[in-house]
């Protein structure tokens, strides 16, 4: 039963199957690829010499309690058809989008994560230490395969000859057209959520509604920042100016909650009843999913600085 290996190892024994079953065919090996914003995912990574390599994640076989041996006949079979057929035109598209800085380069993108716990994936990652946090940066692959994203690593831009610098300068050239940013009041945010949650957002209708309950005018000083796309906004506190705007509107610092990779929350300093302590201890126990979880520590922006530190640290990093 599969409960009784780790996935590491349940991912090892699958190797070794597939390794039989391609009979040198294929280079096959063990991996790790950053396919979650916050965690490393363990993949097997197939190839033949000279072309494109294909990666597999078995996380959920091994959840599943997948057969090893009948899920590398499975896989094998795959792979072989792949190769044979080719590569789709999407993925030339995207193999040509990263052959160079200049063609990645418009498509470039930052997001956060959480350093200390990330701190394997972020020796060959090119990054920026930020409080806490740390900045990695992507390539958004969204036009050419839905959601897709790929993490930028020490190997690209050795090859690209540039700096992290280089990737956060690009990051900053593109975070008025690549993904904007969004803001609204929460209470505006939470009521098109509901609306999404109980309609069809295939009619046009209610995608209309929905963004009316966006856009409604509201007196809610809380508010969240994230983009157009909703996912990966929390990056928007430093690489778009709206704190600095809305600090500067009503007059106030500002507590900023990265709960989430995805968004902030943006709540003013003068309107706030709580302490940062007490917000920190609230966010604590919000639900997130945990690939998508980011800090419990409570940030603030200062007005007239216009920077960003920690006001609440996360009490878990204390008390290791």
């Amino acid at each position: 039963m599969n409960q009784k290996l780790t996935e590491e190892e349940y991912a090892n024994k699958l190797v070794e199957a597939l390794k039989e079953l391609a009979d040198g065919q294929f280079n096959i090996k063990l991996g790790y690829h950053a396919a979650t914003n916050n965690n490393n995912k363990i993949s097997i990574d197939i190839n033949q010499p000279g072309k494109d390599g294909i990666i597999f994640y078995p996380d959920d076989a091994y959840a599943d309690n997948a057969d090893v041996h009948i899920l590398a006949k499975i896989v094998i079979q795959k792979v072989i058809k792949q190769y044979k057929v080719g590569y789709p035109v999407e993925v030339e598209r995207a193999n040509t989008r990263l052959e160079s800085f200049t063609a990645a380069k418009p498509y470039i993108f930052p997001n956060f994560v959480n350093a200390k716990e990330n701190k394997e994936m972020l020796k060959s990652t090119p990054h920026i230490l930020w409080n806490d946090l740390a900045i990695i940066f992507s390539i958004n692959l969204s036009d050419i395969f839905g959601k897709a994203i790929m993490c930028i690593r020490n190997e690209a831009i050795e090859n690209w000859n540039v700096t992290v610098e280089d990737l956060d300068n690009a990051s900053r050239e593109n975070a008025a057209t690549l993904m904007p940013p969004l803001f609204a009041p929460l209470n505006n945010v939470l009521a098109a959520m509901e609306c999404i949650d109980h309609k069809d957002l295939s009619d046009p209708k209610v995608r209309k509604e929905c963004m009316r309950l966006f856009k409604l005018p509201s007196n809610d000083p809380a508010h969240l920042l994230t983009n157009k796309t909703g996912t990966y906004g929390a990056a928007e506190v430093i690489y778009s100016d709206v704190l600095q705007q809305y600090a500067n509107v009503i007059d106030s610092d500002l507590y900023l909650i990265l709960n989430s990779v995805d968004d902030a929350l943006i709540v003013p300093v003068n309107a706030c009843k709580s302490s940062a302590i007490d917000l920190q201890d609230l966010i604590a126990t919000a639900p997130v999913n945990r690939e998508d979880k980011l800090s419990d520590s409570v940030y603030i922006y200062n007005q007239k600085t216009k920077k960003i530190i920690i006001a609440a640290e996360d009490k878990k990093k204390e008390k290791k």
